[in-house]
C-alpha cells in the first residue's frame, strides 16, 4: 500500500514539473511565477482517482478531473491541457519501456517454454502475435497522443516548432521512473499473494501495465488486471490466487485513493476556518 501511494505522490509531482514546464515556456524571460505547491495537484489527482475508480474509465475520469478543476491551478485552462498532454506523452514513452522489458523478462525466463504453450491453448491468439498486438496497441496510442497534442497546440498557445522544446529530458526520465515504481508496487503485491520468481512477478506486472493504457475498466478493474490474472494462471497458479491478486492491486489503488482524498477533505475544511 505504500508503495502504491507513493507512486501516486510521484504522479502528482510528474504533473507539477509538466505544468511548470509549460508556463515558463510561455513566459521565458523569467516573469513565470512559481507552480502552485505539490500539496494542490495531489489533492486534484487523488479526487481524480476516485473519479476514475467509479465514474469514468481508467485514466479518462483523472484527466477530466484536473480539467474540471483547473482554477485552482491558476486559472489558465491551456497550461493545464498542455500539463496533462505532457504527462500522458511521457508516460506512454515509459509504460511502452517497461513492457519491452516484462516481455523480455519473460520471453527469457524458465518458465517461457511451458507459458507459451498454455497462453497459445488458453487464448483467442498465440502468444507471440499477442506481443506483436501488444506493440503495435502502444505505438498506435503514442501517435494518438502527439496527434492529440498538435491538434490542441492553439489551446496550449504554443506553435509546432515550439512544442518539441516542451518535451525536456527530466520529463521522460519521472515519467520512466514513475512507471517503474507502479510495476514494482504491483509485483510486490503478487508476491504477497503467493511464491513466485521476483523477474517473473517483474514481468507480469510491466504486462499488464502495459495493457492499462486501453482506457476500458469497470469500478477501477481494467483490462491490465484481467490480463495479469490470466498470466498468473498461465504461470500455474489456482484461480482463486489469481483473482486476489488482481483484485488486491484494485483494492490498493481505492485505499490510497480514498486516504488521499480524506487529506483533501482535511485541508479543504482548514481553509475554510
Amino acid at each position: 500500500a505504500v508503495l502504491f501511494l507513493a507512486s501516486q505522490v510521484f504522479y502528482g509531482w510528474r504533473w507539477r514539473q509538466a505544468y511548470w514546464v509549460i508556463i515558463r515556456h510561455r513566459q521565458p524571460s523569467g516573469g513565470a511565477e512559481k507552480p502552485p505547491t505539490l500539496k494542490t495537484f495531489l489533492g486534484i489527482i487523488f479526487l481524480g482517482s476516485l473519479v476514475s475508480l467509479s465514474i469514468l474509465p481508467s485514466f479518462l475520469g483523472q484527466d477530466a478531473t484536473k480539467l474540471a478543476l483547473y482554477r485552482r491551478l491558476g486559472g489558465e485552462f491551456g497550461a493545464v491541457l498542455g500539463s496533462i498532454i505532457l504527462t500522458r506523452i511521457t508516460g506512454l514513452i515509459g509504460i511502452l519501456i517497461v513492457g519491452f522489458f516484462g516481455i523480455v523478462f519473460l520471453t527469457n525466463s524458465p518458465v517461457w517454454p511451458g507459458l507459451k504453450i498454455r497462453l497459445s491453448q488458453s487464448s483467442l491468439l498465440p502468444a507471440y502475435e499477442s506481443q506483436a498486438i501488444f506493440a503495435v496497441a502502444g505505438l498506435i496510442l503514442l501517435l494518438i497522443g502527439l496527434s492529440l497534442a498538435y491538434a490542441l497546440r492553439k489551446k496550449i498557445q504554443v506553435t509546432y516548432r515550439d512544442m518539441v522544446p516542451l518535451f525536456e529530458f527530466r520529463l521522460f526520465i519521472s515519467a520512466l521512473a514513475s512507471q517503474v515504481l507502479f510495476a514494482v508496487s504491483v509485483a510486490a503485491a503478487i508476491m504477497a499473494v503467493g511464491p513466485i520468481d521476483v523477474f517473473d512477478a517483474f514481468a507480469v506486472s510491466s504486462i499488464s501495465l502495459l495493457i492499462r493504457i486501453i482506457p476500458l475498466s469497470i469500478f477501477g478493474v481494467t483490462l491490465g488486471e484481467g490480463v495479469l490474472a490470466s498470466l498468473l494462471m498461465a504461470l500455474g497458479w489456482n484461480i482463486e490466487a489469481s483473482l486476489m491478486s488482481a483484485g488486491l492491486i484494485t483494492a490498493f489503488l481505492y485505499l490510497c485513493a480514498g486516504i488521499g482524498f480524506l487529506a483533501e477533505l482535511f485541508n479543504q475544511s482548514k481553509a475554510l476556518k
